[in-house]
């Protein structure tokens, strides 16, 4: 059994972190926050106090009375003459709403966007197949068992049931952490479905050259438009796309689910002029754009960057320049220690990235589009266009 001070991981945007209590006891831990933060150099780790801060008189003595009491009730504990709900009491205070929605709300400003959107759409869902929204009771084996038939029945992948299956896991977790409930959880192996044999799909360059044969409306122009421009941007996605500033250089583009850094190049002009045909509200899964994509090729939107990624690897290119072409999460090592702004690593990116562009036509396939896409604007379809021979192999 402990009590202690300490600062939370994460820092805001200024680098400060905010500072915790924390009480140790067989029965839980109990987490206060002290709504206060600092610098790392404002916090000395050895007395536990406030350091070089303006307002460190009126923080340390808030500080040492939160400790005072926090140690008398923790001795009061260990005696047995209060119960673990009370020492709680004594040390947060009046009692809060401890249920999943009070925790989402914290989860809000602590974690990032993409995660706290992650964990409040899983949350959602499990809450329309029980018809109402969850409680911590709820996420039990005998409901999450039969909440994982019902999805596998709907259609939904291995990798997203046992996605959801793992943030209940840390919902009950970060609840026991934080005093919502009084015990951890350990989620059942047998609830998890196992995985199917993933099947890694690309557009090979001839079926691309034959599906913008095939267009007939403008639409199915405009959809691999859109997929000629995700594989050019990194394998970007719709989210990625919309927020694009395309220039006629190289130009800078971080992914918005990594937050990975990287830049594009704009090859001379071409992804400015593809951008421009593009509807930016029709850059979403279910756009009749987005569709045609999957009728005209066989495959759907998201396989450019699986296709860019195949390209890279035919052309010889090594494992590390790949994940900067795809803007990838990187190994710890990789993100860690590779100087990506050092003059001759940028230089391999480039080349890297004009031989796959090179490979896969992306030039003659970008004129092509643009030819098509400006005779349907005009209300007279190029039927003229000559049809690419197929070449042979695929990706």
């Amino acid at each position: 059994m402990s009590v202690n001070i300490f600062r939370y991981s994460r820092k805001d945007k200024l680098g400060r972190q905010a500072l915790y209590l924390r009480v140790i006891t067989p029965e839980g831990k109990i987490i206060q926050p002290l709504k206060i933060k600092v610098l790392n150099n404002q916090w000395n780790t050895t007395k536990k106090r406030i350091q070089n801060h303006p307002l460190q008189f009126e923080f340390n003595e808030k500080i040492q009375k939160l400790k005072e009491v926090s140690y008398n009730a923790h001795d009061l504990y260990k005696a047995n003459i209060i119960t673990f709900a009370e020492l709680r009491a004594r040390i947060v205070g009046k009692e809060k709403k401890r249920t999943i929605q009070a925790l989402m709300d914290v989860f809000e400003k602590e974690k990032q966007p993409m995660t706290y959107r992650n964990y409040s759409s899983i949350v959602k869902r499990f809450g329309d197949y029980l018809g109402h929204y969850p409680s911590f009771s709820d996420i039990n084996y005998n409901t999450l068992s039969s909440y994982v038939a019902h999805q596998k029945k709907k259609g939904y992948k291995a990798a997203t049931v046992n996605g959801a299956l793992r943030v209940f896991s840390s919902l009950l977790n970060d609840a026991n952490d934080r005093g919502f409930t009084t015990h951890q959880y350990k989620m059942s192996r047998s609830l998890f479905m196992r995985a199917e044999e993933r099947i890694i799909k690309t557009l090979p360059l001839n079926v691309f050259k034959t599906a913008i044969n095939n267009t007939k409306e403008l639409y199915e122009i405009e959809g691999l438009i859109m997929y000629l421009l995700s594989f050019i941007c990194c394998g970007a996605y719709y989210d990625d796309l919309r927020r694009l500033e395309p220039e006629y250089d190289y130009f800078p583009y971080t992914r918005h689910k990594t937050g990975v850094k990287s830049f594009v190049n704009g090859c001379d002009g071409l992804v400015v002029d593809l951008y421009k045909c593009v509807p930016k509200y029709r850059l979403y899964s279910g756009s009749k754009q987005v569709k045609a994509i999957n009728q005209l090729t066989g495959v759907p939107f998201k396989t450019a960057r699986k296709t860019l990624d195949s390209i890279a690897l035919a052309q010889g290119i090594d494992t590390s320049i790949r994940f900067r072409l795809l803007a990838q999460a990187e190994p710890s090592v990789k993100k860690a220690y590779t100087d990506f702004e050092m003059v001759e690593v940028r230089t391999k990116i480039i080349q890297a990235q004009e031989k796959v562009f090179k490979a896969y036509e992306v030039y003659d396939i970008g004129a092509l589009l643009l030819d098509k896409y400006a005779s349907f604007k005009d209300g007279k379809p190029n039927t003229s266009v000559a049809t690419f021979t197929a070449i042979e192999g695929t990706i």
